[in-house]
């Protein structure tokens, strides 16, 4: 059951009904339902998605903070957005990759911690979560090697010497 909240057993909230499992109130959640939610909170987990919260607390311009926040989630769609941008604006390689992979980065203790408050810590939205810790080294290696396997995009004489030279990964 999400901290705070105490409904009586046969209770609904939101999808859920709740239970009592060894003593325990406990919502119950189609499982389904809680993986869906886990995989929708690791999407959307930058860490900027608390500044909406802290901007709205310290009474800030939301509408900016609005802005930001969308400019910075922007910035992490999976990485091929931002490695385009940096190649039309002609930058260099060695500039280009670093700005490709801060966008495809995730902050995946947002919605580990998110998941675990809503949906309790047995909840498959919390191993959902967890999960993609455990994706994110091997999908940010496979986009090293994009990066490196694409340096010939960049002008040769703008990359610098770190490119010219790719490592394997």
């Amino acid at each position: 059951m999400p901290f705070g909240l105490d409904l009586p057993l046969g209770a609904t909230h939101g999808a859920g009904t709740v239970v009592m499992v060894d003593g325990i109130k406990m919502l119950e959640v189609p499982l389904w339902r809680s993986y869906l939610a886990g995989c929708i909170l690791l999407g959307i987990a930058p860490c900027t998605a608390m500044v909406l919260v802290w901007g709205y607390l310290s009474r800030g311009n939301d509408g900016l903070t609005l802005v930001m926040v969308a400019i910075n989630s922007l910035t992490m769609l999976i990485f091929w957005l931002g490695y385009g941008l940096a190649r039309l604006l002609k930058l260099r390689y060695i500039d280009a990759a670093p700005a490709a992979m801060i966008g495809a980065s995730n902050h995946f203790e947002v919605a580990i911690a998110t998941s675990t408050m809503l949906f309790g810590l047995s909840s498959g939205a919390a191993l959902a979560t967890v999960v993609g810790v455990l994706i994110e080294v091997p999908l940010m290696l496979m986009l090293v090697k994009i990066c490196l396997k694409t340096t010939h995009w960049f002008k040769t004489a703008e990359m610098g010497a770190a490119a010219e030279k790719p490592m394997t990964v």
